[in-house]
């Protein structure tokens, strides 16, 4: 389960070089990221080479990264964790924001405005923990830090977040909200 939580921190640091700091050590990050990624498939056969055969030198080409086939793995990775962490932890469709006295969650289905609520509160002074996946344990929350995907009216990836505040330790009072409407 460490190998999980250390490969979203390294594609955290991945975005932060890339998006936020402008800085070449972005590829480097990702090789390192793609290394790891590897690594752990080897170690827990984590997917089906058939279905997704991708690797560094096909997300790198020239020297400049196709961002939407690193975040395509990377969603597929998470799926991955939740397969794996599913025994330990109950997975919810959900973001999470936490306020250091409470952890908020937004739970939902698809564009029903959690990567929007996250952001906001994020934006507003919050500890980001997720946006997608929430890993609740019967004593921990495990923080999953991957970018905020924020997507327009044709569902298409227009805009990437990264936020600055992470939760590393959320705290277990617990405030949820469900989202049922979705945003048209």
């Amino acid at each position: 389960m460490k190998d999980f939580l250390n490969l979203g921190f390294k594609f955290r640091e991945f975005c932060i070089h890339f998006f936020v700091e402008k800085k070449v050590r972005g590829i480097e990050d990702l090789k390192e990221f793609f290394q790891f990624f590897d690594r752990c498939h080897q170690n827990h056969k984590l997917w089906d080479e058939k279905k997704l055969k991708i690797s560094f030198s096909e997300i790198v080409k020239d020297g400049e990264i196709n961002i939407f086939d690193v975040l395509r793995v990377f969603s597929y990775f998470s799926q991955k964790v939740a397969d794996f962490m599913c025994s330990e932890f109950a997975i919810f469709h959900a973001g999470a924001v936490s306020d250091k006295k409470h952890t908020i969650i937004f739970a939902g289905e698809s564009k029903t405005g959690k990567s929007t609520l996250v952001k906001i509160m994020c934006e507003a002074g919050f500890d980001f923990i997720t946006e997608d996946t929430l890993f609740l344990g019967r004593k921990k929350i495990i923080p999953f830090p991957k970018p905020i995907s924020m997507r327009n009216d044709a569902g298409v990836i227009s805009e990437i977040v990264i936020p600055q505040k992470i939760s590393h330790n959320p705290p277990r009072n617990l405030i949820f909200f469900f989202l049922k409407s979705k945003i048209s």
